[in-house]
């Protein structure tokens, strides 16, 4: 019975091998469908197939002229299909009049991670009008690692915008560049709390010890949930400096700021009493 059973399994593979293929052909047919909604699903069962045929008439769809949509949705895709052959024509996508399409862009650039994407996503942080699209830049340049970024990702920090300041903490956490780590410190002290709160988490992640005395001093931050993530960013940097101000941080009004103070010591070795 064990027998027949592989058998079968076998077989049911083997049949259905044809009928992906099948059906990748007929997504790339329904690119040029009539219907908006039946292009945006093809392109996106396309994104997720895998297969690399998908890549050259994605392409071509960048050009649809019948919907912004569509438009995201491939671009969207050929983040997801990891084929060189794409980073040219989302390079030009960066320069769309749509910001929907240029965020797209620069965030399926991100995942691509070739390096002809830096400089596009520099200018497009550095110029371009829209907000999210600096932001989903900074966060792409984040993903790039590439050490040309760190400075105009630096600048990025005083950005009128607070989502795009936000984006930039975050993404110099990520590029492990000790030139980042005092402005990310000046960045503890900005007006808005998820900027406070990405830049205590990427203090954290870059394992400079200039920072744990700021990092403690922002234990006393009026915002809960920028406490909470302080207290986790002393509890990755290790340094028992930030043990009795931990324990301190037991008694917080805040049961979550409480439960991370108690992670962190965790991580430095001391039980919380």
């Amino acid at each position: 019975m064990k027998i027949k059973l592989h058998i079968l399994i076998i077989l049911l593979a083997v049949f259905a091998v044809p009928a992906v293929a099948d059906d990748v052909d007929q997504w790339i047919q329904n690119l040029n469908d009539a219907s908006q909604d039946v292009r945006e699903t093809s392109a996106d069962n396309l994104g997720n197939s895998g297969d690399s045929r998908a890549v050259d008439p994605l392409i071509q769809t960048l050009k649809d002229d019948g919907a912004r949509d569509v438009r995201s949705k491939a671009v969207m895709a050929l983040g997801k299909l990891d084929d060189s052959k794409a980073v040219e024509p989302l390079i030009q996508t960066l320069k769309n009049d749509e910001w929907q399409v240029q965020f797209r862009a620069a965030d399926s650039l991100g995942y691509l991670g070739d390096s002809r994407a830096v400089e596009p996503l520099i200018l497009a942080l550095k110029e371009d009008d829209d907000s999210a699209v600096r932001g989903q830049a900074a966060s792409a340049l984040g993903m790039l690692n590439n050490s040309s970024a760190v400075e105009p990702i630096i600048l990025a920090l005083r950005d009128t915008h607070y989502a795009v300041r936000g984006h930039a903490a975050e993404a110099l956490g990520m590029l492990n560049n000790s030139s980042a780590v005092e402005p990310l410190i000046l960045a503890l002290n900005d007006e808005d709390n998820s900027v406070r709160v990405y830049a205590a988490l990427a203090l954290g992640k870059l394992d400079d010890s200039n920072a744990v005395e700021p990092l403690i001093r922002a234990l006393n931050d009026g915002d809960d949930w920028v406490r909470k993530n302080v207290a986790t960013a002393l509890g990755d940097l290790g340094d028992n400096r930030a043990i009795e101000p931990l324990k301190a941080a037991l008694n917080d009004e805040d049961g979550d700021v409480r439960e991370a103070a108690a992670a962190a010591l965790t991580k430095l070795g001391r039980q919380a009493p």
